[in-house]
């Protein structure tokens, strides 16, 4: 067991207060859901009926309450592994001399992932072939589901052995100045994988094909070019495979930039409705929001390797969580636990930030066509399609929302308040 003292006891409150709080937030918005949001938004009425409205909010509690299941059964095994001293007990490989410091660190990490993913498991298929099935969203058979989530765990391996290994050997190359070596190397490995992203890691998922709709291709272009951007590739992905959710978007740096269109968006929208949507796309890349949030991401990241690094060979840590010195990178997990849990409490800044970047993309989505309507009634069609929460209560939606609620997006649209 782990040492009961002061540090001990602000790690364990600070993870069950996100615990909870996450928790109550999630039955605050279904008890909305089930009590007071029983009438259609102004700006859906006439295009969704009462029966609509009420699948939409059955949905969104059966994922509300799944997703509250899936929390607690993942948050409250890896707080009874941490408080039990697991982690450090099953870590045979640090008092081994044979294994270097790196390997053992990356061998700790690895299992912790592979143990995550093989809890997750359950839960996935569960929502998969249960719930999203239940409403019709479920295209993908269990080999499909089975493959991708593979896939999904053997590139994140990859991924965490590129980031991790690094990082362990800065620990150790300059105790003093590793959290900067890090901050500089895992920046570019976020940079190298927005690139590589769109012609290495997605097709490995679904399929992209060049857009056979030369007429969408055409205005397409017009558009990308009258906003002054270049396009390096029009391509429809095969998401009607694994689900009827429709969406569009923007992925890659540089050459391998691209736009991507679900072919259920193609099949449900019209064009003017696709262009407002890509508008929209373009309208972050203009205003450089996408550029801003990945600067404040890398400034977080700055911030919190150094904190690490303040804490990180603090001898209390060690004698609390039971760890001996080899076990540096256990500590860095915990820590790394803590701010996940903390930084839970700064999501409504982020969500307020977003909102407002969302705001900005489709006033200029707007003015690129002069009509608020092609985007109105894209955003009507694909929320009542996606089931899309229209009434989520208004704490819940300022805590957790990117994106403003879609009434709220479409009353601004229709009643054009954008100049």
């Amino acid at each position: 067991m782990i040492k009961l003292n002061a540090l001990s006891l602000i790690f364990v409150a600070v993870y069950l207060f996100q615990f909870l709080f996450s928790l109550w937030l999630e039955r605050l918005n279904r008890d909305h859901l089930q009590h007071s949001a029983n009438e259609v938004p102004t700006p859906f009425r006439g295009f969704i009926d009462q029966e609509t409205l009420a699948r939409i909010n059955a949905y969104s509690v059966d994922k509300s309450r799944f997703s509250s299941l899936r929390k607690t059964t993942m948050d409250l095994t890896l707080l009874m592994i941490i408080i039990t001293a697991l982690l450090p007990m099953a870590d045979s490989y640090s008092v081994n001399p044979e294994i270097h410091y790196i390997w053992a660190g990356l061998i700790f990490f690895v299992s912790v992932g592979i143990v995550l993913f093989i809890m997750e498991l359950p839960f996935d298929y569960y929502d998969t072939f249960i719930i999203e099935e239940k409403y019709g969203f479920n295209k993908s058979d269990l080999k499909t589901w089975a493959a991708d989530n593979l896939k999904s765990e053997l590139l994140s391996i990859i991924f965490l052995i590129c980031v991790m290994a690094p990082l362990l050997w800065t620990i150790q190359l300059s105790p003093n100045y590793w959290w900067l070596w890090s901050f500089i190397i895992v920046a570019v490995i976020q940079f190298a994988v927005v690139v590589i992203y769109p012609v290495l890691i997605a097709p490995l998922f679904n399929k992209f094909e060049p857009l056979e709709d030369l007429d969408l291709v055409h205005e397409v272009e017009t558009l990308v070019k009258s906003v002054g951007m270049k396009n390096g590739g029009i391509f429809k992905m095969d998401a009607g495979t694994r689900s009827t959710h429709s969406n569009a978007y923007f992925t890659g740096f540089g050459k391998t930039k691209r736009i991507v269109l679900f072919d259920t968006l193609i099949e449900r929208h019209s064009h003017n409705e696709i262009l407002a949507v890509l508008a929209h796309e373009l309208g972050h890349f203009r205003l450089k929001h996408v550029l801003k949030f990945f600067a404040a991401a890398q400034f977080a990241m700055l911030v919190g390797l150094y904190g690490t690094h303040l804490i990180l060979n603090w001898e209390l840590l060690y004698w609390t969580f039971q760890l001996q010195p080899s076990q540096s990178y256990i500590a860095l997990f915990l820590i790394c636990i803590f701010w996940l849990k903390s930084g839970f409490f700064i999501k409504p800044f982020y969500a307020g930030w977003s909102r407002r970047f969302e705001k900005q993309a489709d006033s200029f989505a707007v003015r690129v066509q002069q009509n608020p309507q092609p985007l109105a009634l894209a955003l009507k069609k694909m929320g009542a399609h996606n089931l899309s929460n229209l009434t989520p209560h208004p704490f819940y939606a300022w805590f957790y929302y990117s994106h403003p609620p879609l009434p709220e997006r479409v009353a601004l649209l229709e009643d054009q308040v954008y100049r």
